[in-house]
């Protein structure tokens, strides 16, 4: 007898001949299927994959990556690449604001490798964030350096992005609190809901320059987009 089985993650299982399978959901999520076959059992685990899960590139499983390289040219590609992984890191979940004391705790996996055993010292996270903040993508928020602002998109970008929604949304001729935008049920699915408030009226200001906006002192928006 040949069978087809779907796991919950969708993925079709290949028919087998002269069998039959017993699927067995345990507490763990984790489905076994007990496929049998010729009176013996032969078990296959089919493990649950999340669809945000954070693909890390290639060079996060290389050794050499976690350890500031001498020579110039090689340390250049190895900032470029650790500039590319911190920007997608955050932008993936969405976080805007970061600490430095965070960013060298143990427990955070960006700069700390588990399953490498390898870890980012301090030299080569300062360097990383200088790079950075040279190409715009880092905004310190203290004098100190202990603060930063993680920047993916331009305050240009976000405020196409919010034109855009106020246009498609009917509220290009609406008063809207800057709560609403970023915290509001009609903002739920946008790339701008739970955006930093700093980034947020710079946005603001720029659509504001092109007239398709006016700040209403310091929680409301005026859309002039129709």
């Amino acid at each position: 007898m040949e069978t087809d089985s779907m796991s919950s993650t969708g993925v079709v299982l290949p028919p087998l001949s002269l069998s039959s399978q017993v699927q067995v959901h345990t507490t763990t999520g984790v489905t076994v299927i007990f496929t049998f076959v010729y009176f013996s059992i032969v078990p296959r685990l089919v493990i649950p994959m999340s669809s945000t899960q954070f693909e890390w590139p290639w060079q996060y499983n290389f050794p050499p990556f976690f350890t500031l390289q001498p020579n110039i040219e090689t340390r250049r590609k190895q900032l470029e690449a650790w500039c590319q992984l911190v920007v997608a890191y955050f932008k993936q979940r969405n976080v805007f604001t970061v600490s430095v004391a965070s960013l060298r705790d143990p427990t955070c996996p960006l700069f700390h490798n588990k399953q490498l055993e390898r870890s980012a010292n301090s030299e080569l996270i300062t360097s990383v964030l200088e790079e950075l903040h040279k190409h715009g993508n880092l905004e310190w928020i203290d004098k100190s350096h202990t603060n930063a602002r993680i920047i993916w998109r331009t305050p240009e970008e976000w405020a196409s992005l919010i034109s855009s929604w106020a246009r498609a949304s009917g509220h290009g001729n609406s008063v809207c609190t800057l709560f609403e935008l970023t915290d509001g049920e009609d903002t739920e699915h946008e790339p701008f809901h739970g955006l930093d408030r700093t980034v947020l009226i710079q946005a603001l200001q720029c659509l504001e320059k092109r007239g398709e906006a006016a700040l209403m002192g310091e929680e409301g928006v005026k859309f002039l987009c129709v």
